[in-house]
């Protein structure tokens, strides 16, 4: 399984239900949504167009913004003020 698929199928890990985020080649975060909503792209991209993933991660408690709908992606212990 791709990471495409792996996060659109399993947005959240498991155990324990953390929100995962993707990383692209040049180090930008994309949310699930906009995997599975920009998947023709992923799947077709070419190394150093921006739209590689390279990993998978987990938003522990930081505030990370999707660079592509600028939405923020949620975190699993980051308490808004």
């Amino acid at each position: 399984m791709n990471y495409r698929t792996n996060i659109v199928k399993n947005p959240f890990a498991w155990p324990g239900g953390y929100p995962k985020f993707a990383i692209l080649e040049d180090g930008e975060a994309l949310c699930y949504k906009c995997c599975e909503s920009e998947a023709e792209t992923i799947d077709k991209a070419c190394p150093g167009d921006g739209w590689n993933i390279i990993a998978l991660d987990i938003n522990w408690e930081s505030k990370i913004f999707c660079c592509h709908c600028g939405n923020q992606i949620e975190s699993a212990y980051l308490e808004e003020a």
